[in-house]
C-alpha cells in the first residue's frame, strides 16, 4: 500500500457518531452484505476447486461398463477407478481459514462470508456525487478522509481472536467468465463489474486459525476495531452537499471536541458563477486572485 494514496468513507449521521463516540471502527461480517456475488466463487474457479468434475469423470470413465471388455479388463479398470476416487476424495481447497475437503466446498465455503469482517473504502482524490447518494444516507451525512497508511496504522489495535487485518483493492470481474488466481483471500476482494465505479480499497478482519467444520452460523453482525487517535486518522470531514445548515454547525462543534479541526463543504456545494464578483470571489477563496 502507498502511504498518500487517499481513502475516502461515505456514511450517514449514526455512523459517524458511532466513529466518534466509541473513536471505534465497525466492520460488518460479509454475509449481511446485499450482493449476493461478494464472496462467491467465479464459474471457472468453482470447477477447479470442488471435486465434482472429477468425480463425474471417474464415474464415465472409470466406472461405467464398456461393451466387449474381458473380465480381467474390468477388474483393472475398476480398481484403477477406485485409486483415483479415493486420491480425489483427499484433495482439499484454500480459504483465507484454512484448506477443507473439496467434498465440503458447498458447506465450508459461505461459512466464510459469516467470519470474514470488512469495511469499505472508495479510493479517489476528489469526492464522487454517486458515492453521496449511495452511502451518505440522507442529505445529513459526511465523508472523511484518510491515506491507505493511516488507515492501518491507527486500526492495527487487534481485538479478541481477530488477528489478521489487511487492506487491498478489490478486483471487479464478471464473474460468469473470470478466473481468480484461487488464492485464499481473492474470492473476497471480488466484486462484479456494475460497481467498478466504487474504486474500493477493502480493509478485512478475520481470524486465520478458525474452525469452518465446527463455526457454522456468526451470532454477532461485525466487528469493532479501536481507533488509537481519530485526529492521526482523519484527514478531514466533509459535509453533505445537501446538507442542513443546522447539521453543518454540529458536526463541526462535534468534531472541534474530538480534535478535529479540518471539516469542510462538499465541493458540489460550489455555486454557479453568474458574475464578475461571484468569480472573483471564487477565485480569492482558493487564492488565485487578490482584489
Amino acid at each position: 500500500m502507498k502511504s498518500d494514496v487517499i481513502l475516502q468513507r461515505y456514511m450517514d449521521l449514526p455512523k459517524f457518531l458511532f466513529l466518534l463516540q466509541k473513536s471505534s471502527l465497525f466492520l460488518p461480517k460479509m454475509s449481511i452484505f446485499d450482493d449476493h456475488l461478494e464472496g462467491g466463487l467465479t464459474a471457472n474457479d468453482y470447477l477447479s476447486s470442488s471435486n465434482d468434475g472429477a468425480h463425474l469423470d471417474v464415474a464415465m470413465n472409470g466406472f461405467a461398463p464398456r461393451v466387449n471388455e474381458t473380465k480381467e479388463d474390468r477388474v483393472s479398470r475398476l480398481e484403477m477407478a477406485k485409486k483415483v476416487s479415493e486420491e480425489i476424495e483427499q484433495r482439499t481447497f484454500k480459504t483465507p481459514f484454512g484448506e477443507y475437503q473439496r467434498n465440503d466446498i458447498d458447506k465450508v465455503f459461505p461459512r466464510c462470508r459469516e467470519w470474514i469482517y470488512v469495511s469499505c473504502w472508495h479510493k479517489s482524490l476528489h469526492e464522487c456525487s454517486a458515492m453521496w447518494s449511495l452511502y451518505g444516507g440522507d442529505n445529513n451525512s459526511v465523508c472523511i478522509f484518510t491515506t491507505e497508511e493511516k488507515l492501518l496504522s491507527q486500526v492495527n489495535n487487534i481485538q479478541g481472536n481477530i488477528n489478521k487485518i489487511e487492506l487491498e483493492d478489490v478486483k471487479y470481474i464478471n464473474h460468469k467468465s473470470a478466473t481468480l488466481n484461487c488464492g485464499a483471500i481473492e474470492p473476497f476482494l471480488a466484486k462484479s463489474l456494475p460497481f467498478s465505479f466504487e474504486k474500493e480499497a477493502r480493509l478485512i478482519a478475520y481470524d486465520p486459525c478458525l474452525n469452518l467444520n465446527s463455526a457454522v452460523k456468526n451470532e454477532a453482525n461485525g466487528i469493532e476495531l479501536t481507533i488509537t487517535s481519530l485526529p492521526e486518522l482523519i484527514d478531514k470531514v466533509v459535509i453533505s452537499p445537501k446538507a442542513d445548515v443546522w447539521f453543518s454547525d454540529s458536526i463541526k462543534q462535534l468534531c472541534e471536541s474530538k480534535g478535529i479541526n479540518v471539516v469542510t463543504s462538499s465541493t458540489l456545494r460550489t455555486e454557479r458563477v453568474t458574475s464578475f464578483f461571484g468569480a472573483l470571489e471564487q477565485l480569492q477563496e482558493k487564492g488565485l486572485a487578490k482584489i
